[in-house]
């Protein structure tokens, strides 16, 4: 008796969980599309992040040869979920290297971070802290999202860490 008891609770639960109908991270996602320009301009290879203004998942996106980009959660072109979010958009590049030295005699490392950090946008775009950019993505998706950066690009090579750092 025992056993048909602990047999009709394993398949209740099985149907009750099969019919929930929650199988994947996906659903709910809506399609967000749009464009991203500075100073009028489209930018190309620019990340754009989309933090949940709230509870919710991150969204982010990578602009093409035309400042296109088409928002994903969880992979390439699935969208991303309705709501508030906070927007940041940064393009950078790097220049220069890491060198490691090992002196002899000892185990010690030395770090020689040569690294230098270009930022092609207005830098106040690039963290959540200092960006001004908040949009809601509706129910239905949004494919004409306009990111309209404006400001100044200080394009001096930033130093990414110490020059001579001990690990």
């Amino acid at each position: 008796m025992k056993m048909y008891r602990t047999l009709f609770i394993l398949i209740g639960g099985f149907l009750l969980c099969a019919g929930c109908g929650h199988v994947s991270g996906l659903d709910g996602l809506v399609p967000a599309e749009g464009t991203v320009t500075c100073n009028g301009e489209p930018v190309v290879n620019a990340l754009v992040l989309l933090r949940p203004d709230g509870e919710g998942t991150a969204a982010s996106a990578t602009t093409d040869s035309a400042g296109r980009f088409s928002l994903m959660t969880f992979k390439p072109h699935d969208g991303v979920r309705p709501g508030p979010y906070v927007v940041t958009v940064a393009k950078t590049e790097t220049r220069g290297d890491v060198r490691i030295e090992r002196p002899e005699g000892t185990n010690q490392k030395i770090i020689h971070d040569n690294r230098e950090i270009v930022n092609h946008l207005p830098e106040k775009y690039a963290a959540f802290s200092t960006t001004d950019i908040q949009i809601a993505i509706p129910k239905n998706g949004d494919r004409k999202i306009t990111l309209a950066l404006k400001g100044e690009v200080d394009a001096t090579p930033q130093k990414a860490g110490d020059l001579k750092r001990r690990m």
